[in-house]
């Protein structure tokens, strides 16, 4: 390479780990055995340097270019690999005592145009639409002026027909689907009246419908439990409805029976009921703990025993017995 490189716009490829430099010749050194290239392009990128050395021993391929161009060019892999093949076996190589590849510019150049002639028709339009200047790239596009610009309330005004005589498209309405536990014909409210009772409460709870339910003294319950079974509501019966009301309610608390479905079997709840022997209350959670295990439930009863049993909690025991249900005594422990 001599000075008759100088000024000319060349392509050098310097591999895959250094790149593809395309830039002008303005200065070639023979004793360096150095090239140096201004308006540099790296792979396509602009230089951040005005100038780059290129030594020859880094050299593998180089390619001159007929006209000036302000954007950058890398050529493709294909190209490159024809411009090599065809390099190696139609253009002339000369090789001095230091072992530099050295080509007449006259005769590359002559080559490179007959080359182009070929491929014209089909590079006219890869050149028309990756030949615009890389620096028309780099400005951002202002996102916020743009969005200060646009007027959404006209807009809106304009789709929803507030600014002019166009109306809105109407499309009839898709028949609605109900659930089978939904309730299709609108009612009113049920009318709920308060609870009232002879004595002052003194604490008062609230249902999820909004009832009022005033607390009662142990022996207004008395009262009201002799008052059931002299209407004919015996002692087994009131049991029975207790216990389901107090599964019922734990139902609830526990999430309701969804979380009793077959696809839930891997994470059953578990329940432990505590019961003492010497009170009635003691049947009302055996009952409650035999409904529980009807829905598949693990239920654990823990019992307090007496020397006496009450002939009541002996039938719930019975009745339980036949359940799966775990009884822990006190006497077992």
């Amino acid at each position: 390479m001599d000075e008759r490189w100088k000024g000319l716009n060349v392509t050098i490829d310097c591999g895959d780990i250094l790149g593809t430099y395309q830039g002008v010749v303005a200065k070639v050194d023979p004793t360096d055995q150095s090239v140096v290239l201004r308006n540099v392009y790296r792979n396509g990128v602009k230089w951040d340097f005005p100038e780059i050395s290129v030594s020859a021993k880094d050299i593998r391929d180089i390619e001159i270019i007929n006209s000036i161009v302000t954007a950058p060019h890398v050529p493709s892999a294909k190209s490159n690999s024809h411009a090599k093949e065809t390099d190696s076996e139609q253009t002339m190589e000369s090789t001095g005592s230091s072992g530099e590849r050295a080509t007449p510019p006259k005769l590359r150049n002559n080559f490179r145009r007959k080359r182009a002639k070929s491929f014209q028709g089909s590079n006219n339009n890869n050149q028309s639409a990756f030949d615009e200047p890389i620096e028309s790239m780099v400005e951002e596009f202002d996102f916020e002026k743009n969005l200060a610009l646009f007027d959404k309330r006209a807009v809106a005004e304009e789709v929803h027909g507030k600014n002019g005589d166009r109306k809105q498209p109407t499309t009839p309405s898709a028949p609605r689907n109900y659930r089978h536990d939904e309730m299709i014909f609108k009612g009113q409210a049920p009318n709920v009246r308060p609870t009232q009772v002879p004595e002052k409460s003194k604490k008062i709870y609230k249902t999820d419908s909004g009832a009022s339910l005033p607390t009662i003294s142990e022996e207004l319950r008395r009262r009201l439990i002799v008052a059931a079974l002299d209407c004919g509501l015996s002692m087994e019966r009131q049991i029975e409805a207790m216990g389901r009301c107090s599964a019922e309610m734990v139902i609830q608390l526990i999430g309701g029976v969804g979380r009793l479905q077959a696809k839930y079997s891997h994470q059953r709840p578990v329940l432990i009921i505590l019961c003492n022997s010497m009170d009635l209350r003691a049947c009302y959670g055996l009952c409650c703990a035999r409904y529980l295990t009807s829905r598949a439930m693990e239920v654990a009863v823990f019992l307090q025993l007496e020397a006496s049993i009450d002939p009541l909690l002996n039938h719930e025991l019975s009745l339980l017995a036949k359940t799966h249900c775990k009884v822990i005594s006190s006497s077992s422990v």
